[in-house]
């Protein structure tokens, strides 16, 4: 139930997230792109 909670609200998360960065010059989104990327790879790492 709790793990259900938090992978629906990660999922609302990142929709609104990836809509967001329309209103973001492409620069900047690359840049995002990069930092989540790391981001993600770190996490997934810490999981393993």
């Amino acid at each position: 139930m709790y793990l259900g909670a938090i992978a629906s609200s990660r999922q609302s998360f990142l929709s609104n997230f990836f809509q967001f960065p329309i209103h973001l010059t492409k620069i900047n989104f690359i840049k995002l792109n990069k930092h989540l990327i790391r981001i993600t790879y770190k996490i997934f790492l810490v999981h393993q």
